[in-house]
């Protein structure tokens, strides 16, 4: 289990029972400094964010498991187990490969591993000059959204023979791969794509934020206080997921109302 003080809410909200079923979970990972004798220097704390089919974003929590590489992996993925996730059809931004090829686990049984797009994008557009950006991942996003085979082909074909396709030949063919490994998502109903690329898009900018705070707060005493810290920002930003999820309900239900009454009104008028 993640260390705690007893008195620190968090501790309940990582270990908060998950749903069964998400078509994505987006991993990343921040890189915070400790001074604890007993600590290494330099660890990395892990998070993750779920995209439930429903249409839904969730943080599904944080980690500083200890050890490296495939053993600190396999404890991550054990708690999500243990908090009640049973299947994740994709994983995104991860390096869980080696966990994925010999998990027994049922949340990676069928799951597939994807790079970020937006950390893959971000690599590229950093190399592209600052006044073709914009159009650039204007263009490389619609790709990923262009609809499914041929008009995904289509798509990226067009863009390798437009202007920025000659101007950027190597990035464009980099995207281009990314593209083919993301053949699974584009099985996926359009909407539900929208959501995962929602979720990455989501969690790369929470990445950043989380770096900035972090490099404003200095080392911490400890890696307990480290995940503390990490957890009580997601958890923030949990909550205004919640506050943008009741607007929706809200706003549907106030749409469904008016709906009614035009209806009720037409019969009465007819």
């Amino acid at each position: 289990m993640n260390k705690f003080d007893a008195g620190d809410q968090s501790s309940l909200w990582l270990s908060q029972p998950l749903c069964r079923l998400y078509a994505a979970g987006i991993f990343s990972a921040a890189t915070v400094q400790v001074t604890g004798a007993n600590d290494a220097p330099n660890q990395a704390v892990h998070w993750a964010l779920g995209c439930m089919s429903s249409g839904e974003l969730e943080l599904l929590g944080a980690w500083n498991r200890q050890g490296q590489g495939a053993a600190a992996h396999a404890s991550l993925v054990a708690d999500l187990e243990i908090r009640g996730v049973e299947s994740m059809r994709a994983l995104v931004g991860t390096d869980l490969g080696d966990v994925v090829s010999k998990s027994r686990s049922r949340v990676l049984l069928d799951a597939t591993e994807l790079p970020s797009v937006e950390r893959t994008l971000a690599a590229i557009l950093a190399q592209v000059e600052p006044c073709y950006r914009g159009a650039l991942a204007n263009a490389f996003r619609a790709v990923l959204v262009a609809g499914r085979g041929r008009a995904v082909d289509a798509a990226m074909a067009a863009v390798e023979a437009g202007p920025l396709g000659e101007r950027y030949a190597p990035l464009v063919a980099q995207w281009r791969a990314l593209v083919s490994r993301w053949t699974p998502v584009f099985d996926l109903p359009v909407a539900q794509r929208r959501l995962v690329l929602a979720g990455d898009r989501l969690a790369a900018d929470l990445h950043k934020g989380l770096v900035r705070a972090i490099a404003r707060h200095g080392p911490f005493t400890d890696s307990a206080a480290a995940l503390g810290f990490v957890a009580r920002a997601l958890q923030r930003v949990e909550r205004r997921l919640d506050r943008k999820r009741a607007a929706c309900v809200a706003a549907v239900g106030r749409r469904a109302r008016r709906l009614d009454m035009v209806g009720r009104l037409a019969v009465a008028g007819g």
